[in-house]
């Protein structure tokens, strides 16, 4: 279950100038169509929430060089596109679009799938989803060079560690709801509370399932059978905060129900 990674940083990786060119602009198609069906979806609904959720997910960038230094991630700094650089991360222009359509753009689709009435077994449904699109995303990326992960990472796929997939996965799904459930009260200028909202959930829910990994990670000695143990318990931990999610948001959830009569009531007394 574990794949040739290396094992420190490879300080002088070269970004691949096609590989990023094409990262990029590959990225911003899906990026642009999410912002057309956000507009479209103002237009037609005079609900911002997509683009509070584009937003969301774009100002996001701002965890990567947090997670890639718990998570083992290294980018490669010579002759990559800087976006900005932090605790030693040569963060690269190319994933800018991706957090905004991976993160903002499926936080906007779990919010619109969740106003439908998205159950339970549906939720887990869209869980795999995003975690299909995550692996579709990054094993190209990784094929190329722009990037790489290290150390004794569990459940490589291709270079991709799959336990990633999990925090991934989970962070537009809950963006998503917090959108959809704090929606009804954030009205009038209290909207643009959404954004900086948004951007918080990146790191609570990647300290929420991931931190098995992380410690496990940066033990010192041979951490191989300790890896792959964390990442049996952050995949339980991620499934564990999908139901709680959906206790929150799924239609057939007694504690959904609950909640939304709760903002209905508050709705008539403001």
């Amino acid at each position: 279950m574990f794949d040739a990674l290396p094992a420190a940083p490879p300080i002088g990786m070269v970004m691949p100038a096609s590989g990023q060119a094409w990262g990029f602009y590959l990225n911003l198609l899906p990026a642009a169509v999410a912002l057309v069906v956000a507009l479209n979806y103002w237009r037609t609904t005079g609900s911002i929430a997509g683009l509070l959720c584009l937003l969301g997910g774009a100002i996001s960038i701002l965890n990567e060089p947090l997670v890639d230094n718990l998570g083992l991630v290294w980018f490669a700094p010579v002759h990559s596109w800087v976006l900005y650089k932090a605790w030693g991360i040569s963060v690269p222009m190319c994933i800018f679009p991706a957090y905004v359509w991976y993160v903002g753009g499926q936080a906007f689709l779990s919010y619109w799938l969740y106003r439908r009435g998205l159950s339970m077994r549906g939720l887990f449904f869209l869980y795999v989803f995003c975690a299909i699109t995550d692996v579709i995303m990054e094993v190209p990326a990784l094929e190329a060079g722009s990037y790489t992960y290290y150390g004794n990472q569990p459940f490589v796929f291709y270079k991709f560690p799959l336990w990633w997939a999990i925090p991934n996965s989970l962070m537009p799904m809950i963006m998503g709801g917090v959108m959809f459930k704090l929606e009804p009260l954030l009205q009038g200028a209290r909207r643009l509370l959404a954004i900086p909202m948004l951007w918080m959930i990146g790191p609570a829910v990647n300290g929420l399932v991931a931190a098995p990994v992380w410690l496990a990670l940066h033990l010192p000695g041979d951490n191989t059978g300790l890896c792959l143990a964390a990442g049996f318990i952050s995949l339980g931990m991620g499934i564990l905060a999908c139901y709680g999610l959906g206790m929150a948001v799924a239609k057939d959830s007694k504690v959904s129900f609950e909640s939304n009569a709760a903002i209905r009531r508050f709705q008539m007394t403001s």
